[in-house]
């Protein structure tokens, strides 16, 4: 939603968790007059898992049970491969309620090539921003998933880490399937970033994450978050500068506490001058 708001002339910048594909890249640099639009990743983050479990205050989660859950073939909380990362849990037999997002979205799109990249004997739907999904309950945007959970004990989904603290929603901790459990904070998001060397080729900033290769300690479904504008021709250029200036730099400072984590110091570094560039 947020490409095609900018691609219609509505906003002066969108935010995505992917990046632009081929013919959205298109569309934007008509839209900047025939100029670039460019990627400038603004933040990091996790994509939870959020479940509503009464009585589970703690909860592992591997891709291949993952990959179980959200294609429907684990249908109760107390399955033995649920089970089996979960000693000393009383898991309830309770229907699992797996709840995928009916739009276009980049938490999809993050989820799937983590799983795609982590359970490939299990994970059958493929990669990308919708899929093809088998079964389960629908909800519009992360306020819509979000929400669904919240009303459905047994119910489970994928969201930015924001929505389900905005919600007091527990979240389950996750393994790359290296058999480590990690909980998502700003530190293991962090970690998860660390290694990434940035893209730089295409005149802006692109991070590609390996999924298959997170480093000990790093929340694994860790992502960055784009801001997609004009490298130049923007209408608002002063504005923008000062606000995005600010948010690379300053601003990092609140990305936890509001669900996020601050870019790694040597990626921000990467950012600034594209900032500082446009007009």
């Amino acid at each position: 939603a947020g490409i095609q708001s900018f691609n219609d002339k509505q906003v002066d910048f969108a935010g995505s968790d992917s990046l632009m594909k081929d013919d959205e890249q298109a569309k934007a640099d008509a839209r900047c007059g025939g100029g670039k639009a460019i990627h400038m990743p603004i933040t990091a983050g996790a994509i939870v898992f959020t479940y509503n479990l009464p009585g589970v205050s703690t909860l592992k989660l591997s891709p291949a049970v993952l990959a179980g859950i959200f294609q429907g073939q684990i249908k109760t909380w107390n399955d033995p491969k649920i089970a089996a990362d979960n000693a000393g849990v009383t898991l309830p037999n309770v229907p699992v309620q797996p709840v995928h997002r009916s739009d276009s979205s980049g938490s999809t799109d993050i989820l799937s090539k983590f799983l795609d990249s982590t359970a490939k004997d299990s994970w059958k739907l493929g990669t990308g921003k919708e899929l093809q999904w088998p079964g389960g309950q629908a909800g519009k945007g992360s306020d819509g998933v979000t929400a669904a959970v919240k009303s459905a004990p047994g119910g489970i989904t994928y969201v930015e880490q924001s929505f389900s603290k905005a919600n007091s929603l527990p979240e389950a901790q996750v393994s790359s399937g290296s058999g480590q459990f990690v909980a998502a904070n700003g530190q293991t998001v962090a970690a998860a970033l660390a290694s990434v060397t940035p893209d730089t080729s295409k005149g802006d900033v692109r991070v590609k994450i390996d999924y298959s290769k997170t480093p000990a300690g790093a929340y694994p479904v860790s992502a960055v978050s784009y801001v997609i504008t004009c490298g130049k021709g923007n209408a608002n250029a002063a504005a923008l500068k000062a606000y995005l200036g600010y948010s690379a730099d300053k601003g990092q400072a609140s990305a936890e506490s509001l669900g996020f984590a601050p870019l790694p110091q040597a990626l921000a570094d990467k950012v600034k001058p594209l900032v500082n560039g446009l007009s």
